[in-house]
């Protein structure tokens, strides 16, 4: 219970619009978990604006199965997502949107803002549903090059004709056409 807390906590400290929010199977856990968070706030300089933050964005969920955990987490997108349980494992393959995932007890989202080594440039606001943290992908100039040979033009030439006539570009089609011609 002390770890869940302290996790809420340390995200909500950062910043008045964090999203703290626990997913949990067991309602009896969420009630301890408010208990040992309002210990945890009168302890933390930063008070306002954790306090803040649960107030605006803070949740408990109350789910009845593994899959409304799962499907609960992927429609959040979470930009942190602590699986704080002993079997994550079996969650963790079925997460397709969180920025990053710290898994089990021992691993606090704290540890990966300092010292883990792992990315901390992540998607927030849900936006995980389409993105992911920064890589160096970001930073390399990709070029498409496309080569088509007179019979390449031939067989993908006929659809492209019937989307830029439906489009109305007419002179898409004129130029798809005019290498279409046999010379």
């Amino acid at each position: 219970v002390n770890q869940i807390a302290t996790s809420l906590v340390s995200q909500a400290e950062h910043d008045p619009d964090s999203q703290c929010i626990l997913v949990t199977k067991q309602r009896s856990l969420i009630i301890k978990v408010k208990k040992e968070m309002n210990k945890i706030l009168n302890s933390i300089p930063r008070k306002k604006i954790a306090i803040s933050s649960l107030k605006k964005n803070g949740l408990a969920i109350k789910v009845y199965s593994d899959k409304q955990v799962i499907d609960v987490i992927n429609e959040l997108a979470p930009e942190h997502l602590e699986l704080n349980v002993n079997n994550y494992k079996k969650y963790e393959k079925k997460i397709i949107n969180a920025g990053s995932i710290c898994n089990g007890r021992f691993t606090p989202m704290s540890l990966s803002d300092y010292t883990v080594g792992t990315n901390h440039v992540l998607p927030t606001s849900g936006s995980a549903k389409f993105s992911s943290g920064l890589s160096l992908s970001e930073f390399v100039k990709k070029i498409s090059i496309v080569t088509l040979s007179k019979l390449g033009v031939e067989k993908i030439g006929n659809p492209a004709i019937t989307l830029s006539e439906f489009e109305e570009l007419f002179a898409h089609t004129q130029s798809i056409k005019s290498r279409m011609r046999r010379n």
